[in-house]
């Protein structure tokens, strides 16, 4: 059974299975819903890097 993630650029459920992208940072999988999403991510990590779900 697949995970879903929330891609922590834009918030979308996304599918681990029918990811768009993914990247790793700091040794965690982050899924993202399209590469636009891991784009963004990957040029600001720490911008939506949010270890443990904390609120930010």
């Amino acid at each position: 059974m697949a995970m879903t993630h929330t891609d922590p650029v834009c918030g979308m459920q996304v599918d681990e299975r029918h990811a768009g992208a993914k990247s790793t940072y700091r040794g965690q999988t982050f899924y993202f819903c399209m590469k636009a999403c891991k784009e963004k991510f990957d040029a600001n990590p720490e911008k939506y890097y949010n270890p443990g779900g904390l609120a930010r």
